[in-house]
């Protein structure tokens, strides 16, 4: 510490030292960095808290003050008027860091004695130039004394200042754009060029010798506050604004500037004050923050706006103990009335609806438009669920009403996720990913109402990632296998055919069944490299099979709906074959329903040169879903797989057993092989086996089992046969 002592010390010039105060240690690391940056020779003291900062100032000199403008029991400008009641810091500079651009804050600070600001986010140049000019005194130099005049101007007071005698000197001032005015120790006006005076609505000769109070507009008096204080340091104030009216009332935002003026020993006798209108700036400033942070449509906030008031609100929530809600909405079948109606019409419409939702929110609440169809309510201040619940209650009934644009009457719905805060989360980020969470809930509830975000849906959010995640590696890293389950043909009792099931087996979960992943698989479109993967190896392994005499007739692979969209499966099932050397008359493809009610042409097309090129087609999980005889004409499949939810209960449950009697006398009338899947039991065998059932699988029969395993068990199987 170097202390009041500090000046005996034998260095012929001290180490400048600086002092900064931030409650933040982050902002203290960085200020210090920048402050040692400026050169090699400086010495930085910081604190966090600001009555230790001058309690260590009452017995040292700091050369330059860096303090932020908002800390706990202490903002900038007490800590300024703080400085300044220490007598050997009076002249001390003070540089105060803010986030606020309000003249207000920088007004009270100048008042209360700092010499300079900075406004964060800090420019490194900026802030290193401010220090660099503080510490070397790089200040604007007092003027030099005003000439003393020979004999007073006619029509002037005898305390007029003597600088309006210099006539040259005023035709220069009075042909600039800026309001620039002299006031004396008493606050009446000395001086007014013709910008001044247009202002304020005068002559410049009826400005003179009136008070500047009368001039200018200062209900608060910070006018006559900040000319004392330039009377009492005698040194230039930093540039501030304010905003004041012109004579209609048309408000103004002044660039300002005070400035001490000294007679020829010195003394201050007069306040110069230079004012530039940058009124156009600030509003052109306002229309580029304004939209940078509102929808050029609706006039709404945008979303990042919203996150910044979402930070804000979190603030306030925990500060104050308040609790709050976030309400994602989004319109049911907007895209249907975009289309059909055209855009034109869709922005219109969503004009009306950001005008609803404005109408039916409170005063605090914030009503932001996200993208598309997307909106977003912030309620502040209310005392729980039912409240979130009420507005969403509310803004879906207004919507609902009818709406006529352009000729047309609309009826729209809504879904709306809401997630409170702070139980729910602690940011913006996650509140809005609760929200859009809550909102697809409510959507998948049947739209046109509203869904609160609840912990499991974050579960299951989560658990679809690590799936996607795991499903990516798994592929590059080989994690999948396959098993197979045999198929038996009841009137032989031969292992015709074998279906080819899935496995994977990730690390840390071991085997995994394809009921686990194959549905993130179709959504994340794994399913196509997934697929190929399978019907490859399938292939192989047939071939495999084939090399060691024991292969079976054919053998079933499961095949999405979705893939007949994105894949060309007649080139990946022939390429396959060919590949591995295997007849295409030893692959059969299970179908789902879905694939049968595509009736697209080209799926049809596809499934056709399949059975042309003789590979079996199978539809599989039969009686579960529409079970169409229409798609049975149309497709032209080989068999039809009973499911098993129809078979395990087998023969004592009585209407399992009349659909089963039923889909296999339908099936053998359409000339069909009927499959019974899901055979547990010996009686459910002997029943299959009595109705005629052609072929079975099951459990009872053999489990799914690796490569190896399924070719001994053939091996087994050929020598019971004989």
């Amino acid at each position: 510490m170097r202390g009041m002592a500090a000046a005996a010390c034998t260095r012929s010039v001290p180490l400048p030292l600086i002092a900064i105060i931030d409650d933040q240690s982050t902002n203290r690391r960085i200020y210090s960095m920048l402050v040692r940056s400026c050169g090699p020779d400086m010495e930085v003291r910081d604190f966090a808290d600001p009555l230790l900062a001058l309690e260590w100032m009452a017995s040292s000199r700091p050369d330059l003050i860096i303090t932020d403008y908002r800390m706990p029991g202490m903002d900038g400008a007490d800590m300024a008027q703080a400085v300044r009641s220490i007598p050997h810091c009076l002249h001390t500079p003070v540089i105060v860091i803010t986030a606020y651009d309000e003249p207000n804050f920088r007004l009270r600070a100048l008042e209360a004695g700092a010499s300079d600001f900075v406004q964060t986010p800090i420019r490194h140049s900026d802030f290193q130039g401010r220090v660099r000019a503080m510490l070397d005194g790089q200040v604007a130099p007092p003027p030099p004394p005003l000439p003393v005049p020979e004999a007073p101007r006619p029509g002037l007071p005898p305390a007029a200042f003597p600088l309006m005698q210099v006539d040259g000197l005023m035709q220069v001032i009075g042909t600039i754009p800026a309001l620039i005015s002299v006031s004396d120790l008493q606050g009446v006006c000395q001086f007014a060029n013709a910008a001044f005076a247009k202002h304020v609505g005068l002559s410049a000769a009826e400005c003179v010798g009136r008070p500047v109070v009368e001039l200018i507009r200062d209900q608060e008096g910070r006018r006559v506050a900040l000319n004392r204080l330039v009377m009492e340091r005698g040194e230039q104030l930093p540039s501030y604004e304010e905003s004041v009216a012109d004579p209609d009332g048309v408000p103004l935002t002044l660039l300002t500037t005070k400035s001490p003026l000294r007679d020829a020993e010195g003394a201050v006798v007069a306040i110069l004050t230079t004012s530039i209108d940058i009124t156009d700036q600030k509003n052109a400033q306002w229309h580029l923050q304004h939209l940078a942070g509102h929808d050029a449509l609706t006039g709404l906030p945008n979303r990042s706006l919203l996150t910044r008031r979402i930070e804000s609100s979190l603030a306030q929530a925990a500060q104050a103990g308040e609790q709050g809600a976030l309400l994602f909405l989004d319109l049911d079948h907007f895209k249907t009335v975009n289309d059909s109606l055209g855009h034109v019409f869709g922005d219109q419409l969503l004009v009306a609806v950001a005008r609803i939702l404005r109408d039916n929110v409170g005063p605090r609440d914030t009503v932001a438009r996200l993208g598309g169809d997307e909106f977003a309510i912030l309620q502040e201040g209310i005392n729980g669920p039912g409240d979130a619940a009420a507005l969403a209650g509310q803004i879906g009934h207004a919507l609902s009403q009818p709406l006529n644009l352009r000729g047309h009457s609309i009826n729209i719905s809504s879904s709306i996720g809401i997630t409170m805060f702070p139980q729910d989360a602690n940011g913006s980020d996650e509140l809005l990913k609760n929200a859009d969470l809550a909102m697809y809930g409510a959507k998948a509830e049947g739209r046109h109402g509203h869904r609160f975000f609840s912990i499991e849906q974050r579960r299951k959010v989560e658990h679809a990632q690590s799936l996607d995640t795991g499903l990516r590696e798994g592929l590059r890293a080989n994690e999948f296998l396959l098993h197979y389950q045999p198929q038996f043909h009841l009137g032989s009792g031969r292992a015709t055919s074998v279906e080819a099931l899935i496995r994977w087996q990730r690390p840390g979960h071991g085997l995994v069944s394809p009921g686990t992943f194959l549905r993130a698989a179709e959504d994340s479109g794994f399913i196509v490299q997934i697929t190929e993967w399978v019907v490859r190896q399938a292939c192989a392994q047939m071939r495999a099979w084939m090399q060691r005499g024991i292969a079976p007739d054919r053998v079933a692979i499961n095949v999405s709906p979705t893939l007949f969209r994105r894949l060309d499966m007649h080139r990946l099932v022939t390429e396959a074959a060919r590949t591995a050397g295997v007849p295409l008359s030893m692959l059969e493809l299970e179908l789902t329903e879905g694939v049968m009610m595509d009736r697209s042409a080209a799926t049809l097309e596809t499934l056709h040169a399949l059975r042309r090129d003789g590979v079996s087609l199978a539809l599989d999980d039969f009686g579960t879903g529409f079970s169409s005889l229409d798609y049975l004409r149309r497709f032209k499949v080989n068999r039809i797989k009973i499911d098993q939810s129809f078979v395990r209960n087998l023969p004592q449950n009585g209407e399992d057993a009349s659909i089963v009697r039923t889909i296999i006398g339908l099936t053998h009338g359409l000339g069909l092989l009927v499959v019974a899947e899901g055979v547990e039991t010996q009686e459910a065998l002997d029943f299959l086996r009595a109705e005629g059932c052609d072929e079975v699988q099951g459990f009872h029969l053999g489990r799914p089992c690796g490569p190896d395993d399924c070719a001994q068990n053939f091996l087994v199987l050929r020598r019971a046969a004989g």
